[in-house]
C-alpha cells in the first residue's frame, strides 16, 4: 500500500502541473497500532527475541526513504511540511466507562448481557439511567437530561450538580491494581469555544491517553488488555511529528508547542507574500 502511495504521488509531481502538493500516508499509524507490543519492551505483552521485533523501526527507515526520493523530484525552492496528527505510543488497556457507570449506578440495565456488546444493542433500562457513555480514545459521557434526551430523568437545574459530581469521581478512577491515573476530564465548554451538534456533557481521558476507553458492555470488568473493537497494541499520544523547511533559511531552529493549526498560518502568511 504505502508502496503504491508514494509511486502515485512521484508520478502527480512529475507528470501533473501543482503549485501545492500534498499527500497522506495513514501506514504509519496503522503498523505503530498492530506492532507496538513486538518492539517496545515495557509494553505488557512483548516477548523478548520475536521476529518482528524491528518490524517497526524498518518501516520508519521505508517511510524515511520514499520521502527522501519524493524531496529529489520538487523544485529545490519548495517549501516542505511533514506533520502528524498526533503521536503514538503503547496501550496500557482499555478501561470500560459504561462497566464503571453501571457500577456506580448511573446506567441501569434491564438485563446484562451474556456476550460483549455495544450499548446500542444492549437493553438499556432509561427510566432508570443518569448517564451513558461512547468508547475510543478518550470516553463522552452523556447526562441523560430531562427535556434534551428522549427520556431524560435529571431535571435541567440538576444538570451542573450531577455532571460536577460525576466529573469528581471520573477523575479518581485507577488501574486494576488500585493505582492512581493521570485522568484528564473535562466540559464541553473549557476546551471548545463553540460545540455543534450533540457535544458530550463530559470528555474522559484516562492515564494520560494510556488507557483507551471501552464503551462496550459484557467484561464482567473494569479494565481489558485489549482494543474492544479489534487487534491493537498502542494508543494516540499528544505530540507527533511537526518538520517545517524553507529554503530562505539556513539556520536550524527547534520549535516547539506548534500546533496543527500553525502549519494552515504558515502557508497563509507564504501565500500573502
Amino acid at each position: 500500500m504505502t508502496e503504491k502511495r508514494f509511486e502515485l504521488a512521484k508520478y502527480l509531481l512529475q507528470k501533473k502541473p501543482w503549485d501545492f502538493f500534498m499527500m497522506v500516508e495513514i501506514g504509519v499509524d496503522r503498523m505503530q497500532h498492530a506492532y507496538w507490543k513486538y518492539f517496545d519492551k515495557h509494553h505488557l505483552k512483548y516477548k523478548k527475541g520475536n521476529p518482528y521485533e524491528n518490524v517497526l523501526f524498518n518501516y520508519y527507515q521505508f517511510i524515511d526513504k520514499k520521502i527522501g526520493e519524493l524531496l529529489k523530484i520538487v523544485p529545490r525552492d519548495t517549501i516542505v511540511f511533514i506533520v502528524s496528527d498526533h503521536g503514538a505510543k503503547k496501550m496500557e488497556g482499555a478501561y470500560c466507562i459504561n462497566e464503571w457507570l453501571i457500577d456506580k449506578g448511573y446506567l441501569t440495565l434491564k438485563k446484562y448481557p451474556k456476550k460483549t456488546l455495544p450499548l446500542e444493542e444492549v437493553d438499556v433500562d432509561w427510566s432508570k439511567t443518569k448517564a451513558w457513555a461512547w468508547g475510543g480514545y478518550y470516553g463522552r459521557v452523556f447526562l441523560n437530561l430531562k427535556g434534551r434526551d428522549p427520556q431524560g430523568i435529571i431535571p435541567k437545574k440538576q444538570f451542573n450538580k450531577e455532571r460536577e459530581i460525576l466529573i469528581k469521581k471520573l477523575e479518581r478512577v485507577t488501574d486494576e491494581k488500585g493505582n492512581k491515573l493521570k485522568n484528564i476530564i473535562k466540559t464541553p465548554e473549557e476546551l471548545y469555544k463553540k460545540t455543534n451538534g450533540n457535544p458530550a456533557d463530559i470528555f474522559a481521558i484516562f492515564g494520560d491517553l494510556s488507557w483507551r476507553c471501552a464503551g462496550t458492555i459484557g467484561h464482567k470488568t473494569n479494565w481489558i488488555f485489549d482494543n474492544d473493537t479489534g487487534p491493537d497494541d498502542a494508543v494516540h499520544d499528544w505530540d507527533g511529528i511537526y518538520i517545517h523547511y524553507d529554503p530562505q533559511y539556513s539556520k536550524r531552529k527547534l520549535v516547539k508547542d506548534k500546533t496543527i493549526y500553525d502549519v494552515l498560518k504558515i502557508l497563509n502568511s507564504q501565500y500573502e507574500k
